[in-house]
């Protein structure tokens, strides 16, 4: 999909169909302007060109809906929020007139693995009345802590034919130990003694997804060495990134130990003395 011209989809950028509410619209854009925002993800490009791009399809939704024909009462817009939380009070003083059903909320608790991929979860949420609604849906891959998801059409019945509420859905994630996400990208740093780096050694890796892989590093390695596991990263949408290794070369602090002291002092050039 093209971003210039007339060809510019907005609604297939925020994955929404074209007759979708601006509620609709406007949760699909704050999730992923949440999910490729620049802070957390300062050096993905990639990322940061999709946020440009959600940006402009949510500026592009709005710019429309603003030149659509004006509703019929001037206070339409000012008081849609407030007549959509009232519908259930109304539709009590007026049996029998539809109204949309009340939204569930719900929180769930997924382990860093489950994030990295679209992953079906049951949760159970409170929705109106104290009722606990249970269904099953599907966190998409890529999913960050305390994100916010809603679900159009998964909340409580409407009344009298009217429009199911949403599901709110608060997804936690457990800490990752050590892994960080970038974008689509999963990103980790391997400390190794300046000793292995110099004289090489095989280093073991945690995987994302479980697992070790050994990385070899040769001798003379530089104090920074990148290592790239193709198609190791998040998947989501048929998409799939990579996992970075970052082998760091950790030095000692030898004024801290007086025998490593010593020894990094005889390794300077002009100090061995041949025998």
């Amino acid at each position: 999909m093209s971003e210039n011209g007339g060809s510019f989809d907005p609604w297939a950028v925020l994955g929404i169909p074209c007759d979708a509410s601006r509620d609709t619209a406007h949760a699909a854009y704050r999730r992923l302007a949440m999910r490729y925002h620049p802070d957390r993800n300062p050096e993905d490009r990639e990322a940061q060109a999709r946020f440009l791009a959600v940006r402009k399809a949510w500026d592009v939704i709005e710019k429309r809906r603003a030149s659509a024909p004006a509703p019929a009462s001037p206070f339409a817009s000012a008081f849609e929020d407030l007549v959509r939380a009232s519908e259930d009070f109304e539709a009590a003083l007026m049996p029998g007139r539809p109204a949309r059903g009340a939204d569930v909320e719900a929180e769930v608790l997924i382990s860093f693995q489950d994030s990295l991929s679209d992953c079906s979860q049951m949760v159970a949420g409170s929705g109106g009345g104290g009722r606990i609604r249970r269904t099953t849906i599907v966190i998409p891959g890529g999913v960050v802590d305390r994100e916010v998801i809603v679900y159009r059409g998964l909340g409580e019945p409407g009344v009298a034919g009217g429009p199911r509420g949403d599901l709110r859905l608060l997804v936690c994630v457990q800490a990752p130990d050590g892994f960080r996400v970038r974008g689509l990208d999963v990103l980790r740093t391997v400390r190794v003694p300046v000793w292995d780096a110099a004289l090489g050694c095989e280093i073991p890796v945690p995987m994302p997804r479980g697992g070790v892989r050994r990385l070899t590093l040769p001798p003379g390695s530089p104090p920074s060495v990148e290592r790239r596991f193709a198609g190791a990263g998040v998947e989501t949408a048929g998409r799939r990134g990579d996992y970075l290794v970052e082998v760091a070369v950790e030095v000692p602090d030898a004024a801290a130990d007086p025998k490593l002291g010593k020894l990094f002092a005889a390794m300077r050039p002009g100090s061995l003395v041949a025998a």
